[in-house]
């Protein structure tokens, strides 16, 4: 019945979505890439992601809300995020897969910027429990961020 804690829930319903989705398409794009590249720094890097992405879910699983599961599409608007900055369809799913090392940096930067967008949101209107995950996901990203534009170079 409090619309402050209301509006809270709602956030961080949200947020648990997009954050799903975000680890998921990060997870496929690493695992990928992890595949086909030959490159000894890309590789780091991908194992780098997979390894915070699991500090992530580890986090998020001890959050998750036992109510309704909020849709991506539903959450985004929540946010007041476009699907098209967290660089997912309605479904969840990535935009496009990566096929190359260029492209998985690419696609791992519109990642990072979509999950450091939703995190900044919930960082400042969700919950103290998602909020600390949010805080995990900035500090991540923003490295991963730093680490994108020195092997962009």
């Amino acid at each position: 019945g409090n619309q402050s804690i209301d509006a809270r829930l709602k956030v961080d319903a949200a947020y648990e979505a997009v954050v799903t989705a975000q680890i998921e398409n990060a997870n496929g794009y690493s695992n990928a890439i992890l595949k086909s590249t030959s490159d000894p720094e890309i590789k780091s890097f991908a194992q780098g992601v997979l390894d915070e992405r699991a500090k992530w879910t580890q986090k998020l699983e001890r959050l998750q809300n036992t109510g309704e599961p909020m849709d991506v599409k539903k959450a985004s608007y929540t946010l007041d995020i476009s699907l098209k900055s967290l660089a997912i369809t309605a479904d969840g799913t990535p935009l496009a897969a990566p096929s190359s090392d260029a492209g998985y940096l690419t696609a791992m930067k519109l990642n990072d910027r979509g999950s450091l967008q939703a995190a900044t949101v919930n960082s400042r209107a969700g919950g103290p429990g998602t909020s600390q995950l949010a805080n995990l996901v900035i500090q991540g990203t923003t490295q991963e961020l730093a680490q994108i534009k020195q092997l962009q170079k």
